[in-house]
């Protein structure tokens, strides 16, 4: 992506970023080289110079320990030598403890040279070959023995502490050389940190200035003109001036050819929605007054609907009595039916008891009949009593007496044989006739029952068409109901629709006002 098609605030904090990155970079090489430095400097101050000092100390140390073995020699008596003595050891003592500190400072420390180990193991070769030598010097003062000493340091005692003195001498001149080379790399360093931060510092200035060149002259080639310019053709559109003309200095893509372009499209809409704005108000006039009309209509269409609802309800009402009533004559048929089914039932029975009435008549009749028979032949064995009574003369009277009593009995039994036989017959006459009767009744009471059952079936398809009718009469209402409701809701969305056609015309106007903010003419 090329700077040009970058956003502003792309741009922007490109810019800055390229200036903030290149501002951090010398800060961070500047702390860098003046921590360096400060490193260096500290290693000469904390490291060099002490070396230095030590070595130094060292030097002063052997010197005065040569100082100390002269005033011994020099000394007049036993009492002047003794803090001769003791200032000799002391010396010792210190030569030693400063020579274990440097020793340890050069064995610990990664800054230590070479030269300068070589130069301390010099340094400490010389002090291990002369310490026998030390220790009978002091050995020697301690006895008060002058002549001792005189001998010790003509037998090579002061030949060694002058090659302890030029090691020593070595050493310090050699510390005083590397401080000054230690220094020397210092300062050079120094001064390449300030040119290294110079020369940064002139990078981020001229790269800042061909950033700002850049973005300056894309951002204006991108507004097509000054800042302050686009402002004022903004502010003109914005208060509803669409007749000023734009002059374009940028290229075709800038912001103010794009301004110009809206303000062009701008003018095309305006004049457009004032056309339509007054379309919308004559249509919403024409929607208005239908709506009226629709809605007076609905109106009516409901009152018929409300009526025709009524009397709907009250079709219903009458065709649910009429079905009621139906089922109350179904249950009467069926109790009917029921009535005449026990009825019959009964008249069934009562054929069977005349039957057998009948079959018991006709067998009393046959009992008759054989009464009669016993009777006739009864009659028969009194008559031949009689007669042999008869024969018999006087020996045979009685017993003709009582055959005329037993043949008087026989014709009396067959008289109401006979009698009884012709009640019998009459009897089972009048049972035949009833018989025939009761099975008449009970074909009718069949026929009753049949045609009450054929009765009740009708009465139960009349009830069951009513309530089908019923039903269909409520299905009917209830359309009624919800075609009223409906109607309702279409003369409630009359309403509505009537009240937005007010609205929209209201918004008709208002955009009409609103459009009028704009000026479309040149100014």
């Amino acid at each position: 992506m090329t700077l040009s098609k970058m956003k502003v605030v792309h741009r922007l904090n490109l810019g800055f970023g390229v200036l903030l990155v290149l501002l951090v970079l010398v800060i961070a090489i500047g702390i860098n080289r003046m921590a360096e430095v400060n490193n260096r400097l500290n290693s000469i101050s904390n490291v060099n110079n002490v070396e230095a000092r030590l070595a130094v100390a060292l030097h002063a140390s052997l010197y005065e320990q040569s100082l100390a073995v002269r005033d011994l020699l020099l000394a007049p008596d036993a009492t002047t030598r003794k803090p001769i003595t003791e200032r000799l050891k002391k010396e010792l003592a210190r030569y030693q403890s400063i020579e274990k500190e440097l020793d340890t400072m050069f064995a610990t420390l990664e800054e230590t040279a070479d030269v300068e180990k070589a130069a301390m193991a010099q340094v400490k070769s010389l002090t291990t070959s002369a310490a026998p030598l030390l220790k009978t010097l002091t050995e020697l003062a301690d006895a008060d023995d002058i002549a001792g000493l005189r001998q010790l340091l003509d037998n090579g005692l002061t030949a060694k502490q002058a090659q302890r003195r030029s090691a020593l001498g070595e050493l310090a001149a050699l510390e005083d050389r590397l401080n000054n080379i230690a220094s020397g790399e210092a300062s050079t360093f120094y001064d390449t940190a300030r040119v290294t931060m110079l020369i940064l510092g002139g990078i981020a200035l001229a790269i800042g200035i061909a950033l700002a060149l850049v973005i300056s002259r894309g951002v204006v080639g991108q507004l097509g003109g000054e800042p302050a310019y686009a402002t004022d053709i903004a502010n003109r559109i914005a208060r509803g001036d669409l007749g000023s003309q734009i002059e374009v200095a940028g290229r075709q893509a800038s912001l103010l050819q794009a301004i110009k372009s809206m303000n062009g499209n701008l003018k095309d809409i305006v004049s457009e929605v004032r056309t339509g704005s007054d379309a919308i108000a004559v249509a919403t006039d024409e929607i208005a007054t239908g709506n009226l009309d629709l809605s007076a209509r609905t109106e009516q269409q409901a009152g018929s609907l409300e009526e025709t609802a009524a009397a709907i309800e009250e079709l219903t009402s009458t065709v649910r009595q009429n079905a009621d009533k139906s089922v109350h004559a179904g249950e009467l048929a069926r109790s009917a039916s029921d009535i005449a089914e026990n009825a019959g039932q009964a008249m069934q029975r009562l054929v069977t008891t005349m039957t057998a009435i009948n079959a018991s008549s006709k067998e009393i009749v046959n009992i008759i009949n054989v009464i009669d028979g016993i009777s006739f032949q009864t009659n028969i064995l009194a008559l031949n009593a009689a007669v042999e009574a008869a024969r018999a003369g006087e020996q045979g009277r009685g017993f003709a007496v009582v055959a005329a009593e037993v043949r008087s009995l026989a014709q009396r039994s067959t008289a109401a044989a006979q009698e009884i036989k012709s009640l019998i017959e009459q009897s089972v006459n009048n049972v035949d006739s009833g018989y025939q009767l009761m099975q008449q009744t009970g074909s009718t009471m069949d026929g009753v029952v049949e045609s009450i059952r054929k009765v009740s079936d009708v009465v139960a398809d009349i009830t069951a068409a009513g309530r089908e009718q019923a039903s269909g009469i409520q299905q009917i209402n209830d359309a009624i109901v919800q075609m009223d409701q409906t109607t309702q809701q279409n003369a409630a969305l009359v309403e509505q629709a009537a009240a937005a056609a007010t609205t929209l015309k209201g918004q008709a106007q208002r955009l009409q006002q609103a459009v009028s903010v704009f000026s479309l003419a040149p100014a």
